[in-house]
């Protein structure tokens, strides 16, 4: 199925398991570069990785919806996902996301 919406940003809440998580990995296989939040900072990463072990692209955040305040942090982070590279490859198109 196609979508129409490769190369987009996807951003999914509670994408570590269960209904969040199959929308990720769907979105993921339509071409979407995806942004997880969860507050199961561990699941978001494991959902991430397993997007990324398939081809796609994806980053996992903690964050808990429920606090305005933390969602706007989070997603100043999320200022786009791309691939992550190898840091000898790296050319000043990466993600940061503040994390030290």
């Amino acid at each position: 199925m196609d979508l129409g919406i490769r190369d987009r940003l996807a951003l999914v809440t509670g994408g570590a398991r269960s209904l969040g998580k199959a929308d990720a990995l769907m979105l993921s296989a339509e071409g979407c570069r995806v942004a997880i939040m969860d507050l199961n900072a561990e699941g978001a990463e494991e959902t991430a990785k397993e997007i990324e072990m398939s081809g796609g692209v994806a980053r996992g955040y903690a964050c808990d919806i429920r606090s305005g305040v933390e969602v706007r942090e989070v997603a100043g982070r999320i200022e786009s996902v791309r691939p992550r590279r190898h840091p000898r490859e790296q050319r000043g198109d990466h993600l940061h996301d503040g994390a030290a």
